[in-house]
């Protein structure tokens, strides 16, 4: 059993809105009951850089040294195995949903499926080896009717198109002006860098910039921000919200119109705040993260409550909240740095 480690991300903390988080009324706290999950469960390494609920209620988590499912007791290690063929997946992946609610997975050779309802896995996009292997997993961005969209490491985003029951391999290179993008300091610290609707992929292009890219036209267009620096980005299909260490913006899609611009000192006197996140809850809306501390605000940008410990403690008492995730069974997830 490894001994844990201060390393950039390490165990993560679940906790369960119940009855109190029922509220139509905004208060300044939210109080909730919270579980850390770490070595005690079986977490095999610290290196978190993924997590996701499948439609059973599991939980997949991506590690650097692969996936691991939690079943609300324990951590199990997962080996994809497809006919007579077991995967070996020893390295960091990416998840999203699927259009059928099933999960895919990005990997370095390509993308997998896990279907729920059969406890099965299948292979959709095999991707070639080049000049030795690729080094990271394939990203994959959204499904639509027209194919998978992906980020490769080596040509930008581009588009898995699918012809009958096959996914076609070269790719369409939508934007290769991000290639290269993935890094240890980026993508492999929080996947929270990307963010889709239904019509647009949004991700972090450089510290100040976002690329926008309409999946309808192909076409793409630069985001300009005054911060300095874009930590975290969300949308739904008529606003992007951008939170930086400077402030939460909330941007109207349509007229690229910036409607707020809540200024995070206007919750936190820590001066030195430079990690943050933001993520779409399950009842509409966002949850902020700032260093130590998770924000609940509307999707006008109004801030409603800070969400504390049921003895009024803040979440993490070292470190800061690198990704939250809330799942469809109203459980967030916190990956931190070392709590």
């Amino acid at each position: 059993m490894p001994k844990p480690a201060r390393i950039w991300t390490a165990p993560f903390i679940i906790f369960w809105l119940g009855a109190q988080a029922q509220h139509t009324l905004p208060v300044y706290e939210k109080r909730c009951p919270i579980k850390t999950i770490n070595y005690e469960q079986g977490l095999t390494d610290n290196s978190i850089t993924g997590v996701i609920t499948d439609a059973a209620g599991f939980t997949w988590v991506s590690t650097s040294s692969g996936i691991q499912r939690y079943n609300g007791y324990a951590l199990q290690s997962v080996t994809p195995v497809i006919g007579r063929d077991t995967i070996r997946i020893d390295y960091p992946v990416f998840f999203i949903k699927a259009k059928d609610n099933a999960l895919l997975i990005g990997y370095r050779h390509g993308i997998l499926k896990y279907s729920t309802g059969s406890n099965s896995f299948e292979k959709l996009i095999g991707r070639p080896p080049y000049n030795g292997g690729p080094i990271h997993s394939l990203m994959p961005l959204k499904e639509t009717a027209e194919g998978i969209w992906c980020f490769d490491e080596t040509a930008g985003v581009v588009l898995y198109r699918k012809t009958g029951g096959n996914f076609g391999y070269p790719p369409t290179v939508i934007n290769a002006t991000i290639a290269n993008l993935i890094r240890p300091e980026e993508y492999f610290i929080t996947r929270k860098l990307t963010a889709s609707n239904d019509n647009q992929i949004f991700i972090r292009q450089s510290l100040n910039k976002v690329l926008e890219i309409d999946m309808n036209t192909h076409q793409s267009k630069r985001l300009d921000y005054a911060d300095s620096l874009i930590t975290g980005l969300d949308c739904t299909n008529d606003k992007l919200f951008v939170s930086s260490a400077q402030a939460i913006t909330v941007q109207t899609i349509a007229t690229g119109v910036i409607t707020r611009r809540f200024l995070v000192r206007w919750i936190s006197d820590d001066p030195n705040v430079t990690r943050s996140s933001v993520e779409i809850s399950t009842d509409g809306h966002l949850l902020v993260s700032e260093e130590r501390r998770l924000f609940e605000f509307d999707t006008s940008g109004r801030y409603l409550k800070e969400i504390i410990s049921l003895n009024r403690d803040p979440l993490l008492n070292t470190g800061y909240i690198q990704i939250v995730y809330e799942d469809p069974f109203r459980r967030i997830w916190l990956l931190t740095n070392g709590d």
